[in-house]
């Protein structure tokens, strides 16, 4: 018996039979957070209820008046909890159970967000003990891309990846340049809050060979082949001019909502010299999937293309992702 069939006759399509209702103090911000934190989808409306989606299930949220303020407790099931919890937690929640591994085969974590709603976070691992290190191997599977250059002839591959409590950006760009042809491999590793570490770069352009390597400390000072670079203090991202694959590492550290904004000072490591220079830096939220980049104070300003995981997918007039794993 399909009880899906036996009640289609009485609910709109695409509901359940049970729909949660939040009432808040703020729903547009509360619709907010629900897309930021779950990739909800739907948008806020002023004078009725909003309607959201996250995964196969709604939500309606009102703004509080004529009903009072309630806190509800939601039990939702996400691809990757440990994630989406951090995610929670940047856009303001608080924790109350860190993601840990449960009897009954899921992966949770618990927050509270501003309004006092209660969310617990799940990930089903197939009712059977999944260990960290496959678990890590299947989401590292998920993060690949590669990109086609549009103003040279080249291609240029990338993975993120997670290892104990880094991040590890690592790729290989292959181009032509000055009608001469050059390889690029880089590796950068961030910590957990996507401050950058450590970098590598290698491999040559025409017959110069490149050995980069650059190491920051927990004040933010950089060093670059073992010489301190003084102007570049404070800085928290590596910005690698050869390749669109850096952009992710502040885009992931804000973590904006949609219409936030946020300047930042990148060390900036230029090509084809390969001087590393402070470079401000300005990202704003435009929707969902775009941000507005600025770069030099406004000399350079484009909107940017992102997928699930923060790589750009678009970057007008430089490049192009022809494939990735995530969406």
């Amino acid at each position: 018996m399909n009880p899906t069939s036996i009640h289609s006759h009485f609910t709109p399509e695409g509901w359940h039979t049970v729909t949660p209702r939040i009432v808040v103090h703020g729903a547009e911000q509360m619709v907010d957070f629900a897309k930021h934190v779950f990739d909800a989808t739907g948008d806020y409306r002023r004078d009725m209820p909003s309607v959201i989606s996250i995964g196969d299930s709604m939500i309606m949220i009102s703004e509080a008046g004529i009903r009072k303020p309630t806190s509800s407790f939601l039990y939702v099931y996400v691809e990757d909890t440990d994630e989406t919890y951090r995610r929670a937690l940047q856009a303001g929640a608080r924790s109350l159970e860190e993601p840990a591994e449960v009897p009954y085969g899921d992966r949770r974590s618990m927050v509270e967000d501003q309004w006092g709603n209660t969310w617990q976070i799940a990930t089903y691992l197939g009712g059977r003990n999944v260990s960290k290190k496959r678990r890590t191997s299947e989401e590292n599977m998920r993060k690949i891309i590669i990109w086609r250059r549009i103003d040279l002839t080249g291609h240029e591959a990338c993975r993120l990846y997670s290892q104990d409590t880094e991040c590890h950006l690592e790729g290989t760009a292959v181009f032509l340049h000055d009608h001469k042809p050059a390889i690029l491999s880089y590796e950068v590793v961030c910590d957990s809050n996507w401050n950058t570490l450590r970098a590598r770069v290698s491999g040559w352009v025409a017959n110069v060979r490149v050995d980069i390597d650059l190491v920051v400390d927990r004040e933010h000072r950089w060093r670059l082949n073992a010489i301190d670079c003084p102007t570049l203090a404070g800085c928290l991202d590596l910005d690698l001019n050869f390749s669109p694959s850096t952009n992710l590492l502040p885009i992931r550290r804000l973590n904006l909502l949609v219409g936030q904004e946020a300047q930042v000072k990148a060390a900036w490591l230029r090509f084809p010299s390969f001087r590393l220079e402070p470079l401000p830096q300005v990202y704003r939220r435009v929707a969902e999937s775009t941000y507005r980049y600025e770069s030099g104070e406004g000399e350079f300003v484009a909107d940017l293309k992102i997928n699930s995981v923060g790589f750009v997918t678009n970057y007008p007039g430089l490049w192009q992702a022809e494939g990735s794993t995530a969406t």
